[in-house]
């Protein structure tokens, strides 16, 4: 192969160590080939130090020479110097005597160099020199240079230890080497640190062939062969072997550099960038390449953990199959997750942040819900686009540690098929379903032993069924259907003989029992936007006998004849007193063009109660008017409400008192009878 002599700034990492380093020992060969017959090695020094100054009009010094003309054909020179653009600490040649003597080669069998240092002067210098010289080609067996600092195409070692044979050079500086070998004991390549850099090579074309290559670097160690592109600089392995290398900062550090390799094993390798961490890399790479930064490959193989850093989410044990791209990466993951098993297929494209999710199954997982993993699936599905084509669960269980949401669910398992979210919302272009499976929900101690839910989703409808929710001792089953653009809508409610005890809970200051029969049937057509003024519908509330606690409705058609105005939140303090029994309690209701009407009526334990409401959804107003009545103590009060829903004016005008009994007096008075006494209390101590 010959390669043409190029400026400094171009050259080639082999140019370097030749034109440097062989050219200097060269020359003395030539000149020393010339003197070998006529000094013995105590003569030899003085005259060779004048022939060289003199023929080359330069400043040369050596401290000895070692020369016997028992081998004519080898000398030694022991820290040989030309002025300060080159010096050695010793130099060993040996050369073929017949070739020195002849016109066209001159052949070197061995050179030695020891700690060769150059200035910035020295190529022009060696180039300069050369020319002067009566040999069209050189010809050298072995170059062995130890000690010599190495500057190019991004390596950087003090010290380098380089071994090169059968190499031709010619008067225009134009060379070829065939092998060699070369290693550094430490140094940097693209400012990237290694130690116990080696390899061996031979040389094709614009190809060096490299073999037994091998590194300590990123902590880990590096072993392979292949070849090195001269001109494009660019790295092809047959064979790369990674162990336990740590890449900290992602792959933007190797932006210049170009690798590509048919096989790349790793063995507990580390990679992490801001985004993901992936740790205990264990597998194989086939049709590997880097590229500026970007990594392309088929990999096979296992992983300690996968993190998503930002989002705090990491899969353990992993068995992963997968092809990274630039723009996409595909593939299967096998493992851990959350203390259960994990799997699926994806695909990921980078540019628009599409997830594409297929065969995602979930087994034995115990979900802790806390406000770090809640924020965490925010910033994870919000900035994208996430595909759900199937997905399986079973015996999953979720824990809630965030306040706002004190959710426990002991088991549940199903599926989901066709679910779109884009930008953290639902948005379906194809009928997506929900099957589920809910063994003992709580909610703080609210509990539903068991709810079984089939749910579609489309960009058209939204249908959900519920046959069976099963609270402790009674359930209740649910159906209904939402267009989400224009079409019929329906819901449908049932529990018969329902047992109100399975509504207690701390959630609610009020305790019930008694047993009731409960339907809501409502339907409505047309577009979404117009779903209420829509609806049409009933429902009703029956019960033989119910049961609440601190609600003593009694008061209300008791105590003196004085009208009296409450909030509701007063109202419900006043009343906060002793339970209350309600018996054949029956309550309609009817649901008409954006209107709720309620009639009912139940007894307390003496009195007879009937209520009308109405509530317009349109405006959100409330109205509504309500008798309780004992004629056989004469005792009657009306009860009005007006005003906003969500801000309720409620007035209580007695009507008739025939006889005295407790009530919304009574309560002012022991009010009253306590601010005294705390008053009284107060002014003695």
């Amino acid at each position: 192969m010959v390669i043409p002599y190029r400026r400094v700034h171009k050259k080639t990492l082999l140019s370097r160590l030749i034109k440097w380093a062989v050219i200097f020992a060269i020359f003395l060969a030539i000149v020393l080939s010339v003197l070998i017959f006529l000094f013995n090695g105590n003569k030899v020094k003085e005259p060779l130090t004048d022939f060289i100054n003199n023929k080359l009009g330069t400043e040369f010094t050596v401290n000895s020479v070692e020369f016997s003309p028992l081998y004519p054909n080898t000398i030694k020179l022991i820290k040989p110097a030309f002025n300060d653009t080159l010096s050695a600490d010793e130099i060993y040649l040996e050369i073929d005597l017949k070739t020195a003597f002849a016109d066209k080669v001159l052949a070197i069998r061995d050179l030695y160099i020891k700690n060769l240092r150059l200035n910035h002067d020295a190529p022009e210098f060696l180039r300069q020199k050369l020319s002067t010289l009566k040999f069209d080609d050189i010809k050298i067996a072995a170059l062995r240079i130890d000690g010599t600092p190495v500057y190019g195409y991004g390596i950087k070692s003090d010290s380098a230890r380089i071994r090169l044979y059968n190499i031709t050079l010619n008067k225009d500086l134009i060379y070829s080497v065939k092998e060699g070998k070369l290693s550094f004991n430490k140094g940097s390549f693209l400012n990237l640190p290694f130690k116990n850099l080696s390899f061996a090579f031979t040389h094709e074309g614009d190809n060096l062939n490299l073999k037994d290559l091998h590194a300590a670097v990123l902590g880990g160690s590096i072993a392979g062969e292949g070849s090195y592109n001269l001109q494009k600089q660019t790295f092809t392995f047959n064979r790369l072997n990674l162990n336990k290398i740590i890449i900290k900062d992602g792959l933007s550090p190797f932006s210049s550099v170009s690798i590509s390799g048919k096989e790349v094993s790793l063995n507990d390798c580390l990679f992490t960038n801001q985004e993901i961490l992936l740790s205990g890399i264990t597998g194989s790479a086939s049709s590997f390449s880097l590229l500026h930064g970007n990594i392309t490959a088929d990999f096979k193989g296992s992983l300690d953990e996968i993190s998503l850093i930002k989002h705090r989410l990491s899969l353990t044990d992993s068995t992963v199959s997968a092809r990274v791209g630039s723009t996409e990466t595909a593939g299967n993951i096998i493992g851990s997750l959350f203390d259960g098993d994990i799997s699926f297929n994806f695909n990921y494209q980078n540019k628009d942040k599409t997830l594409s999710v297929n065969n995602f199954n979930l087994k034995n997982n115990k979900i802790e819900y806390t406000s770090n993993l809640e924020t965490a699936l925010n910033e994870f599905i919000t900035p994208r686009q996430i595909y759900i084509e199937s997905c399986n669960f079973s015996n999953l269980a979720f824990i809630s540690h965030v306040s706002d949401l004190p959710l426990n669910i002991l088991d549940f398992s199903g599926n989901i098929d066709n679910l779109a979210m884009i930008k953290g919302k639902v948005q379906n272009r194809k009928a997506g379903i929900i099957n589920l499976d809910v063994n003992s929900l709580t909610y703080s101690d609210f509990l539903l032993n068991k709810i079984k839910l089939i749910a579609t989703i489309s960009p058209d409808l939204l249908s959900l069924s519920a046959p069976e929710i099963k609270f402790r001792s009674s359930d209740v089953s649910l159906s209904g259907s939402l267009a989400l653009k224009e079409g019929p809508s329906f819901l449908l409610l049932q529990g018969k003989n329902f047992n109100l005890a399975d509504l207690n809970s701390n959630l609610s200051r009020r305790l019930l029992s008694g047993r009731a029969d409960i339907e809501v049937n409502l339907q409505s057509f047309g577009s979404f936007d117009k779903l209420i003024e829509n609806t049409d519908g009933t429902f009703y509330l029956k019960s033989p006998e119910m049961l609440v606690s601190n609600l003593a409705l009694d008061y209300l058609n008791g105590g003196d004849a004085k009208t009296r105005n409450f909030a509701v939140k007063d109202l419900s303090a006043a009343l906060y007193d002793k339970d209350c029994g309600l018996y054949d309690l029956n309550l309609l209701g009817s649901v008409k063009r954006g209107n709720i009407y309620v009639s009912g009526n139940f007894n307390l334990s003496s009195d007879n109660v009937t209520a009308n409401l109405h509530i317009d959804l349109r405006t959100m107003l409330i109205s509504a008017l309500c008798i309780i009545e004992n004629k056989l103590e004469g005792n009657t009060t009306q009860i009005s409400v007006s005003n906003k829903l969500n801000d309720p004016k409620i007035t209580i005008k007695p009507i008739q008192r025939g006889t005295i009994r407790p009530g919304l007096s009574d309560i002012d008075k022991t009010e009253e009878s306590q601010k005294t006494q705390a008053l009284e209390h107060a002014s003695q101590s």
